[in-house]
């Protein structure tokens, strides 16, 4: 796209699409009117979301339903709610005389109902039947005459048009609306027997259309454009054009032909403030509670992505936290979204749930962030806000405390914040601090800035006067944790004390091993063998015994014992059990006799041992080994060796 071949924006926003070639998907929703049209369903509803794409589908079913077969007569109710059932008669029958090219009667005016339905619709169903063709009223912003009071002229219009229906078997009706038929009490009993299908968001590859065909010649949407558009959209026609038409202006200006994924991220904010009027009827369509969890989804869906987690809050429980009291409405609100197609669950998950289309959920936070809307929910009974105005009378005329009428406000609507503000303010005028704190904790949770200074200084005055009738009691309160205290004070000195004479003889008891240690020392040097004694040391081995003294005591197992059978042999480990052990001291030259059990690297050796006793530390073992051979490999059945004090 250059500067010198400007093109007109393709992108229609806001506005029906009249042109058939601007027009993408909705081939099955032909499909379905035209095969109940063949089979002379009368009543053809359709209903969807605002900004969906009723009116355009109104336009296009001429293009697409049965072509030379039927007469299609658009009728817009929109701009007729306040004219009285004649005047609505004549626009209509203007509309269908213009259409078939038929005089229209001049007495219409005069005897609207009869003459319409017994001169007007006979002579347009006669010229219908010569030329074969049936005659179908398409009729935009049907719901609208719903809303009107019950003596409004309008609603004459129902139970006629009912009677038309009966009267006459080729005139047929398609009403689009803007909610579900259960919502439209004034229009239950036309539609009981009517078949209806909702106008809902694009298929996919209706939605890749609709961005790329219409600007082909000369905008090329990359594949990671397309799909962000469609994350954007969810396949929304008003907004994917929305989306569009902002990529569109925005090559324009920069000259470029080429869209990319980061395009459609800068024009987000374009597209929102283009949008802004169809976003906020889209939201206005809404009750008042189902707007205010739609914010709150919102609110928990930027929360969720800005803490990088997939799970949202439920809507509900953050309500609560900005003071919001669930009520029945509330409660029902998530899943009548749900029904409405403005929200899905999440996945896995019954009371977690996202907005379908994104940008309206940028939209939502941008101009409607939850502490703003939950406001709303002020104006959700009428009762209540006519109370409050009493209220405001009574304060501000008569200088009296409204105190009673603001209760009785909260009952009817627990969630009119204006008046839990005055509560909380009146209270604390009036001294009331239990009350106005439970108030104010309330407050504080709607709006902290409006609420801190009262919420602040109740809080102070409560305590204060808490602090004063419990003075004595918290007085002793105080003496009795001192007690307390002083009392564990002693009790921990008291242990310390204790522990202080454990380690105080634990220490005369190391004093005492340590003089025993010295002792047996000076014994082993006295009674050291001489080299007289261990001539045979060249054909054996020490041998290392833990505590050998302890067969002076009674103990006949020797368990920590290691030996080696010959030079360069691998050590064997293992225990010695003696057959009987003194209960005393041991005198040089005493003999003990017993087993042995060792194992080495090399193999297993069992055997009878006799020991004959030197001193604590030093004996003469001879070994008499059973199993020569492979398991026990030595060059002699008896060795005998000397042990010395064990090492480690």
């Amino acid at each position: 796209m250059t500067t010198q071949t400007r093109h007109i924006n393709p992108y229609i926003v806001g506005r029906p699409i009249y042109d058939r070639e601007s027009f993408f998907g909705r081939r099955k929703l032909f499909r379905f009117i035209e095969d109940n049209l063949k089979q002379n369903t009368q009543v053809i509803l359709l209903h969807g979301q605002r900004r969906i794409g009723k009116s355009s589908v109104l336009m296009q079913i001429p293009n697409f339903v049965g072509l030379g077969e039927f007469v299609f007569i658009y009728f817009d109710l929109h701009d007729k709610t306040r004219l009285p059932l004649d005047s609505i008669l004549q626009n209509l029958a203007s509309t269908i005389a213009d259409k078939l090219n038929i005089p229209q009667s001049e007495s219409l005016s005069l005897n609207y109902k009869t003459v319409f339905s017994d001169e007007f619709l006979p002579q347009v169903i006669e010229v219908l039947k010569e030329q074969k063709r049936k005659m179908v009223w398409l009729l935009d912003e049907f719901d609208v005459l719903n809303d009107q009071t019950p003596d409004s002229p309008v609603e004459s219009f129902f139970p006629y048009l009912e009677t038309l229906i009966g009267q006459y078997n080729n005139l047929f009706i398609i009403p689009v609306i803007g909610r579900r038929v259960e919502d439209l009490t004034n229009l239950k009993s036309l539609f009981r027997q009517a078949v209806n299908q909702e106008i809902g968001l694009l298929e996919k590859s209706d939605a890749k259309a609709l961005i790329t065909k219409p600007a082909a010649h000369y905008l090329n949407y990359d594949s990671q454009a397309i799909d962000a558009i469609l994350e954007l959209s969810s396949g929304h026609p008003y907004f994917t054009q929305v989306i569009c038409n902002a990529l569109f202006l925005q090559a324009e200006e920069e000259d470029k032909s080429e869209i990319t994924c980061d395009d459609v991220t800068k024009i987000v904010d374009d597209a929102i403030e283009t949008a802004e009027g169809g976003l906020a009827w889209f939201r206005d369509g809404l009750p008042i509670p189902e707007r205010v969890v739609f914010s709150a989804v919102a609110q928990a869906e930027k929360m969720a992505e800005k803490k990088n987690n997939s799970v949202t809050e439920e809507p509900l429980k953050l309500l609560r936290e900005y003071g919001v009291i669930i009520t029945e409405a509330l409660n029902k609100a998530p899943e009548n979204l749900v029904q409405w197609e403005f929200l899905e669950r999440v996945e896995n998950s019954e009371f977690h749930y996202k907005i379908k289309v994104k940008l309206v959920r940028y939209w939502l936070v941008k101009r409607y962030p939850l502490r703003q809307a939950i406001w709303d929910l002020e104006k959700v009974d009428l009762d209540a806000c006519r109370l409050f105005e009493l209220a405001e009378d009574i304060a501000e005329n008569r200088n009296l405390s409204s105190s009673d009428i603001y209760e009785q406000i909260a009952k009817l609507n627990p969630n009119h914040f204006t008046a839990l503000f005055k509560l909380a303010e009146d209270y604390l005028d009036t001294k009331n601090y239990q009350q106005a704190l439970e108030k104010y904790n309330r407050a504080y949770k709607v709006d902290p800035t409006r609420a801190y200074e009262g919420y602040e200084l109740t809080r102070g005055k409560k305590y204060r006067i808490w602090w004063n009738k419990n003075r004595l009691t918290l007085a002793l309160l105080s003496v009795f944790l001192l007690t307390i205290s002083v009392t564990i004070n002693l009790f921990q000195l008291s242990q310390v004390q204790t522990q202080l004479k454990e380690k105080k003889a634990r220490l005369a008891e190391l004093k005492e091993l340590k003089e025993e240690n010295a002792r047996l020392t000076k014994q082993v040097k006295e009674l050291k063998p001489t080299r007289t004694n261990l001539i045979w040391r060249s054909e054996s081995n020490l041998t290392q015994i833990t505590n050998l003294h302890q067969i002076c005591f009674g103990n006949t197992n020797l368990n920590s014992v290691q030996t080696v059978f010959g030079s360069n042999k691998p050590p064997f480990r293992g225990y010695i059990k003696i057959s009987s052990s003194k209960t005393g001291r041991c005198d040089v030259g005493d003999t003990f006799n017993g087993s042995f059990d060792l194992s080495g690297s090399s193999g297993h050796c069992v055997g009878d041992v006799t020991i004959t006793w030197q001193n604590n530390n030093n004996a003469f073992i001879e070994w008499n080994i059973t199993n020569l051979g492979s398991a026990c490999p030595v060059d002699s059945k008896r060795w005998q060796v000397n042990t010395y004090p064990a090492v480690g």
